[in-house]
């Protein structure tokens, strides 16, 4: 067996923007193709429900912005969306991989998902301090929470 090297969010984060989608599980390098137009779609519509729910929209992401979750090894997940209370948002926000975890995260399941991909991301998430993590399949018609 050889042993890969384990990449850093540092590292992520210097990838050259290829046209694909990255995310980092333990150190280990996730690719995956861009959503596609209807994943567009299924992302603006929970957009909207999330606003609607939202007591600041400052606690609603989307566009699949990283966040930092795990250090050494480092995991940096990009959820579809996210909403987190607003006494939660930590002060002066810039650029980079957020540092903190959202408490309510939503992935859309898409073809490119790899098995055993949503344990590992729910385990990093509620690892991290999120509370409610939400599984979208429309080919299903599910919501696993």
């Amino acid at each position: 067996m050889v042993a890969s090297k384990l990449m850093t969010a540092e590292e992520l984060a210097r990838l050259p923007d290829d046209g694909h989608k990255y995310e980092l599980i333990e150190g280990e390098l996730i690719t995956m193709a861009p959503p596609d137009h209807l994943h567009g779609m299924r992302q603006a519509r929970l957009v909207f429900h999330f606003v609607g729910y939202a007591d600041d929209f400052g606690g609603v992401v989307t566009g699949e912005a990283g966040f930092h979750l795990e250090v050494d090894p480092d995991t940096v997940l990009a959820p579809d969306v996210t909403y987190t209370r607003p006494e939660r948002l930590p002060t002066g926000l810039g650029r980079g991989f957020a540092r903190y975890a959202p408490n309510v995260a939503a992935e859309i399941d898409s073809p490119s998902n790899r098995p055993g991909e949503r344990r590992r991301k729910l385990r990093a998430y509620h690892e991290a301090g999120t509370e409610l993590v939400l599984f979208v399949n429309d080919e299903k018609r599910t919501v696993t929470v």
